[in-house]
């Protein structure tokens, strides 16, 4: 059950309560959106709206696993913009996005897989982990 009565009404504490939900349940759940504009005074839609404001929210459940690759200036100047563009997964279970700086600039490109991290990453190994949370390979 959702409730918002933990947080002060001001919508300037939406956020707040934004994250809180996401790291509960992984996502915002589509049911919270009507339980926060009641709290906040708003409605649904423009909560929403204020939320995808941020990108910092997903609001369906997660894959189950991540790729993020860098996007920071020195991981796109050594081939994380490239990489971005390559490489795809077919797998709902598994989405590829651009990510935050790692603080490895000195191992660009650096590419986050769940909670690890791949250094100097090419297409070629970014595919042979897609294949390997696929089930398809085993990890060499």
């Amino acid at each position: 059950m959702l409730d918002a009565r933990g947080y002060p009404e001001e919508i300037s504490y939406l956020v707040a309560a934004l994250e809180d939900i996401q790291a509960a349940f992984g996502y915002v759940p589509a049911d919270a959106l009507p339980v926060l504009a009641g709290h906040f005074g708003s409605n649904a839609e423009r909560i929403r709206n204020k939320a995808d404001t941020f990108g910092l929210f997903r609001f369906a459940p997660p894959p189950a696993h991540r790729i993020r690759i860098c996007h920071g200036p020195v991981c796109a100047s050594c081939g994380g913009e490239e990489l971005l563009a390559d490489v795809v997964s077919e797998s709902k279970d598994i989405s590829v996005e651009p990510g935050h700086c790692f603080g490895r600039c000195d191992q660009a490109p650096v590419v986050g897989i769940d909670d690890r991290l791949l250094t100097h990453a090419t297409a070629e190994q970014i595919e042979q982990e897609i294949a390997v949370l696929c089930g398809k390979n085993q990890r060499r």
